[in-house]
């Protein structure tokens, strides 16, 4: 039988502003209020559950390189896609494996300033936040993978 862990804990992205923004991304469409939207283990801990009690359904799309690869048109354009095919989660890697530390986003950026993960770029973050915030405008939850191990 499987048991869900009493509290299920999903990544959600909280991450300050340690440079000035170079790249003018559109706002975020949604501020989702967290306890709205929590997602938690049902009473028999069987099943993903709504902070209501409704049951959850994973149905998760993977568009791990999503932020190494898109513009943030692209981004929209792909949870308007996945919204309409009644997705409910996309998984979603922060730091990318292949090349991303060395090879820039669409908009120039790496993750980490000089490839220090203790100098997180802000813009490279940014656009993890407006995906994040189109993902919510549409249903859809995010889970966040912080980095590929090798």
């Amino acid at each position: 039988m499987l048991r869900l862990p009493g509290v299920l804990l999903l990544l959600c992205l909280a991450v300050g502003d340690f440079t000035q923004a170079q790249v003018s991304l559109p706002p975020v469409p949604v501020a989702p209020d967290i306890n709205r939207v929590r997602l938690q283990a049902s009473p028999d801990g069987r099943h993903l559950a709504r902070r209501d009690g409704r049951p959850f359904l994973w149905l998760g799309d993977t568009a791990w390189e999503l932020l190494h690869h898109a513009s943030a048109e692209e981004i929209a354009l792909y949870f308007k896609d996945r919204g309409e095919k009644r997705f409910t989660v996309s998984q979603i890697v922060l730091v990318p494996e292949l090349n991303g530390l060395t090879r820039p986003n669409r908009y120039g950026d790496l993750p980490f300033l000089e490839g220090n993960p203790a100098r997180p770029n802000t813009n490279w973050f940014d656009l993890a936040r407006y995906a994040a915030g189109e993902a919510f405008s549409k249903g859809i939850y995010v889970a966040f993978l912080p980095t590929w191990g090798g």
